[in-house]
Formats: C-alpha cells, structure tokens, sequence
C-alpha cells in the first residue's frame, strides 16, 4: 500500500470517527459530557489539519527539489531552458505583470497547450 492511500483510508477513519463524536454531541443533555465531546472534535480537526498541512508542504518541497534537480541537469548538459514553478505568489505591479506574462507568452520553450 502507498503513503498516499494510506493517509487517504486514516483521514477517512478520523472523519468517520468525528461523524459519530458529532451525532453523540447533538444526543447528549449533560454539559460534561458536551464539553468532552467538543474537546475530542476540536482535537480531531487539529489532527486533519496537521495532515493536511503535511501534506502540502510536502507536496511543495518535492517540486522544489525536482525543479532544482531539472535545472542542474539542464545546465550540466548544456539546456538552453531552465524550469520555474508557480508556487509562491508574488505581489506585483500591473506593468511588471504584463512583462511576465509577455515574456511567458514570447518564451520558444514554453510547452504550448493544443
């Protein structure tokens, strides 16, 4: 089994599990137990979230490294490209906005879609 159907089938357990925490909640007339009940969702969404957040910063840190390892390779076997990725977002001026997307647009080893 890979990592990513595995993280898949413990999220799904995890919101199985906060369902029936959420239908105990809505059940119970005693507010210790409201109270406990409550602790136990906000730690599970805590917990959903800390996966996600893996996750995705995964995600980004194995397109930093390919990114990094395709322009080594370009450079050392003469490439005249080299590859960016999109994932940051950068504020910039209307007019330095245009010139990227001007200089995307114009780029010769922009992979054109058909």
């Amino acid at each position: 089994m890979n990592s990513k159907t595995v993280v898949s089938k413990q999220l799904r357990r995890i919101e199985i599990q906060r369902t029936r925490l959420r239908e105990s909640l809505d059940k119970t007339q005693k507010f210790s137990e409201k109270m406990a009940i409550d602790k136990f969702l906000f730690d599970m969404d805590y917990k959903i979230m800390q996966i996600r957040i893996k996750i995705t910063t995964s995600n980004y840190r194995v397109h930093e490294l390919c990114t990094q390892w395709l322009n080594k390779f370009s450079k050392n076997h003469g490439q005249p490209s080299r590859y960016y990725r999109f994932f940051d977002t950068l504020q910039v001026s209307i007019e330095t906005s245009n010139k990227i997307k001007k200089l995307i647009k114009e780029d010769p080893y922009r992979i054109r879609s058909q």
